[in-house]
């Protein structure tokens, strides 16, 4: 190896090199023969790399352009459920403290809402009839929300503590929910006779679902015979589904 005799010197020029010690020659190379570099002597924008690999690396600042993460990004003060934000590949984005600004809708959060209309129901039976019925489709594990309204729903008339409706909500057959609605007067001596009397009835349900299809069925009933029901002679019996991540 040369040096310069003269700082500055940047062109062999005969007699302003000279040849350095064979040991100082050397004492520049690790002693595995892999390239050591002082860090203290590399300057401000001296070093370009397409590539470098480190167990940690400390920075003020980062400007990339992509960046591939095979673990997480998270905050200093991430605590799992409490403070802070992690990003993952595996559990998706966790924010515990702030405010996500703009419009945010997660991946099959609220994916699809049905809803299945009917008019002009009656009913005399006291086994269980179909009412009203809808399907859904869930990609995904998630909480669907179902709601039965029934804003006019009504007997013909009441007079006895066995003229009531009751209503059954079904999930592919099984029941889930349900509601009795009517016999109010029961309890009055002598009873009380009315007629065309209007029970407006509105049931919501949560239920946990797989991805999968579901059939939900609303189906009802009357107390006694003799006494009718009806349903969506004013206003459309609705039952919606939707289907919600939270």
């Amino acid at each position: 190896m040369y040096r310069a005799t003269n700082p500055g010197d940047d062109q062999i020029i005969a007699g302003e090199w000279e040849l350095i010690d064979a040991a100082t020659a050397t004492g520049w190379a690790h002693g595995s023969d892999i390239t050591k570099i002082d860090g203290g002597k590399i300057y401000t924008d001296s070093i370009t790399a397409d590539k470098i690999n480190v167990n940690q690396l400390d920075a003020l600042a980062v400007n990339t352009g992509n960046l591939n993460v095979d673990g997480y990004i998270k905050s200093n003060n991430y605590v799992a459920g409490t403070t802070g934000y992690k990003l993952s590949a595996s559990t998706g984005l966790e924010v515990n403290t702030g405010v996500i600004k703009g419009q945010v809708l997660e991946t099959n959060a609220i994916s699809e809402i049905i809803t299945a209309t009917a008019t002009n129901k009656s009913t005399g039976s006291t086994s269980y009839v179909d009412l009203i019925s809808a399907q859904i489709t869930t990609p995904d594990a998630t909480k669907l929300l179902i709601l039965f309204q029934a804003g006019d729903l009504r007997l013909n008339y009441q007079e006895d503590q066995s003229d009531w409706i009751d209503i059954q909500v079904l999930v592919n057959g099984v029941e889930k929910t349900g509601a009795r609605v009517g016999g109010l007067f029961a309890d009055i001596s002598g009873g009380i006779l009315f007629y065309n009397q209007r029970l407006p009835t509105q049931i919501h349900h949560w239920e946990a679902v797989n991805a999968g299809t579901y059939t939900v069925l609303v189906r009802w009933k009357i107390g006694r015979s003799g006494i009718t029901a009806y349903a969506g002679d004013s206003f459309a019996v609705k039952l919606s589904l939707m289907q919600n991540k939270k």
